[in-house]
Formats: C-alpha cells, sequence, structure tokens
C-alpha cells in the first residue's frame, strides 16, 4: 500500500509537470569516470506475476560508480550524443564519434544530465535530495514548439541547484556569429499549447510529459534548444521491440488516446498493454515535431533510469523511517535495507515481486520493461 502510495504521489507530480512546460562508440561522455560494470542473469522467478516478454531474467544488474552510485565524484553526470554536423559547429566533440542515427535528423544533439536535487523542495524543504534528470535537446529552429500567449512564472521545483546550469553554456562555437547569438541567447517562459512528450513504438500507449526548464528559440545560428525534466523516472526508458524506436513529440501530438487507461495504470504514464495500432508518421514527421531519438540514447538511458527508480524509491523510504511516518516490522524494514544496499553498492535491480518477499509490491520498472 505504501508503494501504491508513492507511485499515485509520482504521478500527481508528473502531472504537475505537465502542466508547467507541458553505441557507446557513437557518444562522447563527459564529467563521469569510467564504472564498474556488474553483470549477472538469474532466471525469472516461475511465481512471479507475467510481465511482457521484453522483460527477460531477474534480478538485472547494471553500472554502479563509487562514491555516488550514479554521479561518481561528479556534481553532475552528463552524456552526450551528437551528429557530425554539431562536431563541426563546436569544440570538443570528435567527429570519428558522431552517432550515424542523427545524420539526417532535426536533433542536432541529445544530453542526458543527471544530478541530485529536493524534489520536494516547495512542500519540504526538509526533504533529502534524489535523482534527477534532464533531457536537453538541441535542434533545428524550423520545428517550432507552440506556445500560449500565459506567461509562465517561475518555480523552484524547475530551478537548478547551486553549481548546475544548462548544458548549452559549456558549448564553444568555432563561428563568431554563433558565439554571440549563444550568449545573448534568451528563454521563452511561455507554457506550451500542448505538452512534450515522448512514447515507444510499436504502440503500446505509454508516454512521459516532461517539465521544460527552458525553451530557447534560437541559441545560434538555426538551433534551437529545450530542456526536459522529469524528477520521477517512470516512462522515459520505455521498452523497445524489435525494430521498436523511441519518439519524440516536439509539438505535443500523439497517435493514442491519453485519456484511456488500463487497469491500474494512470493515464498520465500512458496505457501499459499491447495494441495493434501502427505509428505512421507520414513522409515529413518534423512538420509535426516528431523526431525519432537515436538508439544509443535508449542504452545508456535504460539502466540509469532504471538504477534511479529503485534509489530514489530507497531515498523517500528511508526519510519516511527515520521520521516514524513509515512503520514495518523491522524483519521487512532490515530486508528493504538490505535491498537498497545491494542496489547501491552492486547496481542489482530486482523483480517487482522479490524486493519484499513478504509483501510483493508494485514497482516502476515494470513500466519500463527492464
Amino acid at each position: 500500500m505504501k508503494r501504491l502510495k508513492h507511485v499515485f504521489f509520482s504521478c500527481i507530480v508528473l502531472i504537475a509537470f505537465s502542466f508547467l512546460g507541458c553505441s557507446a562508440a557513437n557518444t562522447n561522455e563527459t564529467k563521469s569516470t569510467s564504472p564498474t560494470f556488474h553483470q549477472r542473469w538469474i532466471a525469472p522467478n516461475p511465481n512471479a506475476t507475467p510481465v511482457p516478454e521484453y522483460v527477460t531474467a531477474w534480478p538485472k544488474q547494471v553500472s554502479v560508480k563509487k562514491l555516488d552510485p550514479v554521479l561518481g565524484d561528479k556534481l553532475v553526470w552528463e552524456h552526450w550524443i551528437y551528429g557530425e554536423e554539431f562536431a563541426r559547429r563546436f569544440d570538443g566533440f570528435p567527429i570519428e564519434k558522431a552517432d550515424k542515427e542523427l545524420k539526417n535528423s532535426p536533433i542536432k544533439a541529445i544530453v542526458l544530465r543527471l544530478f541530485k536535487k529536493n524534489l520536494w523542495e516547495s512542500v519540504n524543504p526538509n526533504y533529502p535530495e534524489q535523482y534527477t534528470v534532464d533531457i536537453d535537446l538541441y535542434f533545428e529552429d524550423t520545428i517550432k514548439i507552440p506556445l500560449s500567449e500565459k506567461e509562465r512564472p517561475p518555480l523552484k521545483l524547475l530551478e537548478y541547484p547551486k553549481g548546475i546550469s544548462q548544458s548549452f553554456k559549456e558549448l564553444k562555437p568555432f563561428n563568431s556569429d554563433d558565439a554571440l547569438i549563444l550568449k545573448e541567447a534568451k528563454p521563452r517562459n511561455y507554457f506550451y499549447k500542448k505538452p512534450i512528450n515522448i512514447f515507444v513504438t510499436p504502440i503500446d500507449g505509454r508516454f512521459v510529459v516532461p517539465a521544460s526548464t527552458g525553451y530557447y528559440p534560437q541559441i545560434a545560428r538555426g538551433l534551437s534548444f529545450v530542456s526536459l525534466r522529469n524528477g520521477q523516472t517512470e516512462g522515459i526508458a520505455v521498452p523497445l521491440q524489435s525494430k521498436g524506436a523511441l519518439w519524440l513529440s516536439l509539438q505535443g501530438e500523439r497517435p493514442f488516446d491519453a485519456n484511456v487507461t488500463s487497469k491500474g495504470v494512470p493515464a498520465v504514464i500512458g496505457l501499459y498493454k499491447k495494441t495493434t495500432i501502427i505509428f505512421e508518421p507520414g513522409e515529413h514527421p518534423e512538420e509535426k515535431g516528431y523526431v525519432k531519438l537515436p538508439h544509443s540514447f535508449y542504452e545508456v538511458a535504460l539502466p540509469k533510469m532504471a538504477l534511479i527508480e529503485d534509489l530514489n524509491y530507497c531515498i523517500s523510504q528511508r526519510y519516511s523511517y527515520k521520521n516514524n511516518t513509515h512503520k514495518q516490522p523491522s524483519k521487512e524494514r532490515d530486508e528493504f535495507f538490505q535491498w537498497c544496499e545491494d542496489t547501491k553498492t552492486k547496481g542489482i535491480i530486482f523483480a517487482p515481486s522479490d524486493y519484499l518477499s513478504t509483501h510483493p509490491q508494485y514497482n516502476g520498472l515494470q513500466k519500463t520493461g527492464f
């Protein structure tokens, strides 16, 4: 029941976010140390609740780092994926590491940024910091994000922690004109007419609506920028079936009914069922704001999202135990703490039915298919 309440609270946050703004060889990772990678596959529990065919064996083990399992010794962990055109415009991006999937894409670069922030600062300034996800997108300015006439007020939820700023402030353009535009770039602080979303194809209905921490119509010649934030990670990294893809909808269009729900899954994070819907964006999908995300983003994001999902839950539950708002028998509490320690130090991601043997609970990772 406690877990269900946590999931419900997460969904409320995602709804609030929607109102606000609503391989490895081919990438360049910065601000991170080389991780120790743990890999172990264990046969699935035959008594566990059935899951889709793209979920294989539990538990999974993912990359963890020393000092901080996600960030290592850095304030912010970044992973840049960029195309050749972007590498020729900005210093520090080797052309040989350009992602081939971005060669003819309206997206010129995409950055996965992870850091810690009090996600409930406006409600409880004493709440512990949890992992926060930003996805920074650099795309052709021919794609316009439709804005309302109503200006968006500042909100602590979308502020950056001390020492962290927009990723484009790190860029060093080769061209002096680009440098000048970048220096003078201004955000458009208005609500979106339709919230930006990310969904998976073949379509199973799941999607995420992150908040926007800033939309800049121009940061360099022909180049726009938007930063998307999701405090809780449900829906960002969804399962890819054979020949599947992640799609970004910058203009808020989506080829499914966002208001329909399947049993037990709120509409804000989409449906959790297979459908026969085939997504046909047309000859020029960018005209409707549809852009396919590179597989290299998915390959990096999925294990990180899975790790963060569990670690954030551990942080919130530890806080509840400490403040006596969450009471459980000592045996279950000790079992939970051991599960958290294994996740933190070994990167073990347990099956939803396994992390508490006496009280199986719903875990958001089944929505990601990891």
